[in-house]
């Protein structure tokens, strides 16, 4: 609890006054002192009375470096009050419009957090600052509760040559290979290009449909080796995009980096599984070892991402799909809040806003 600026001119002020009518004897001036002092004693009061009132979070557990996140401060009140909201961000995440002076009791307030660089983010911790009467005093409350935004590194979407490297599909083989057996919700990880617009168009709550296939065959099983080096980051958007591009194929995808082994697997699970490593991927290099132990690399190679099969060496930038000389990043479906609808967006081309995966 302590005066605002206002608060110390106006105590300033009246000291001054005091000493002046001491001098003179002057009764109009004690006529604006007594005033005066009985607003910051007010003021003071106001704000030492006030209750520590709760702040509540809510925001998503994951993003895409890029990606914009809504965050909601929630601060339940019996009645609404004036206060200064502000919400400190870790690095490589930032926010337009914070710290922010509303009403606060009522609507939850909202903001945009945007990820630049992948790994462990934080939100928090939250400050709430309440002044009292006129502005005179105030006082701020500090919440340590921290919540941790896990941000995916950016992906890419692939189109391979067809002699690129052994066991890297070339034609994006979705599951329309596969024999029809009807269709479903639409769910989180699913690709944009097995959705039923027609039948999506004809349902009310505008939830979409997507088809669904009966495998014919196995595709097999494949493991990704990440040895990133210093020039980590290069290497992990290589590797998700290799990863969620052989998931997409059909193909299990099992994944080893120099901290973490994943065996293979296939669905969302395994994507967002992926993606996690990745976004946790360090600047170090595998083991021979566990290099020799999978069936496509990826290594840095003079900063440059490359992608091996052990016969033949690939830069990733063949194998990314362009885009009037741009990569185009893969299409991801849009988290928001926890009241929020997934829907798939477009791929989009590197450098403009999108929600993207």
């Amino acid at each position: 609890m302590m005066l605002t600026r206002r608060g110390w001119a106006v105590a300033a002020l009246a000291v001054a006054l005091l000493l002046l009518a001491r001098a003179n004897g002057a009764r109009s001036i004690n006529a604006v002192v007594a005033p005066a002092l009985v607003g910051l004693a007010a003021a003071l009061l106001q704000v030492y009375l006030r209750d520590r009132p709760d702040v509540e979070r809510r925001a998503p557990a994951t993003g895409v470096v890029d990606e914009e996140l809504p965050v909601e401060l929630d601060v339940p009140a019996d009645r609404p009050f004036a206060a200064t909201v502000d919400d400190r961000l870790g690095d490589g995440i930032t926010a337009e419009g914070l710290p922010r002076t509303t009403t606060v009791g009522g609507e939850p307030i909202s903001y945009d957090a945007r990820l630049w660089e992948r790994g462990e983010r934080s939100l928090g911790p939250a400050e709430l600052t309440v002044e009292g009467l006129l502005g005179l005093a105030r006082t701020t409350f500090y919440y340590n509760d921290i919540d941790a935004v896990l941000a995916y590194p950016r992906t890419y979407r692939l189109d391979p040559p067809a002699d690129a490297l052994a066991g890297l599909p070339s034609d994006r083989p979705f599951p329309g290979t596969d024999e029809f057996d009807g269709l479903r919700e639409y769910e989180r990880g699913d690709s944009r290009r097995t959705v039923h617009w027609k039948s999506s168009a004809k349902r009310p709550d505008d939830e979409l449909l997507v088809k669904q296939y009966v495998e014919a065959a196995d595709r097999g099983a494949l493991t990704v080796g990440v040895s990133p080096g210093e020039h980590d980051d290069g290497s992990a958007e290589a590797a998700a995009s290799v990863a969620l591009h052989l998931l997409d194929a059909g193909v299990e995808v099992g994944l080893v980096t120099p901290d973490e082994r994943l065996d293979p697997g296939a669905g969302r699970h395994q994507r967002d599984a992926v993606l996690a490593a990745m976004a946790r991927l360090g600047p170090e290099t595998l083991s021979d070892a566990a290099a020799e132990s999978a069936d496509l690399l990826v290594r840095s190679a003079g900063g440059d991402a490359v992608v091996t099969d052990g016969e033949n060496a690939v830069p990733f930038d063949r194998l990314v799909a362009t885009e009037r000389g741009e990569r185009v990043r893969r299409e991801r479906p849009a988290e928001g809040t926890a009241a929020g609808t997934a829907s798939p967006r477009e791929g989009r081309r590197d450098g403009t806003d999108g929600v993207v995966a």
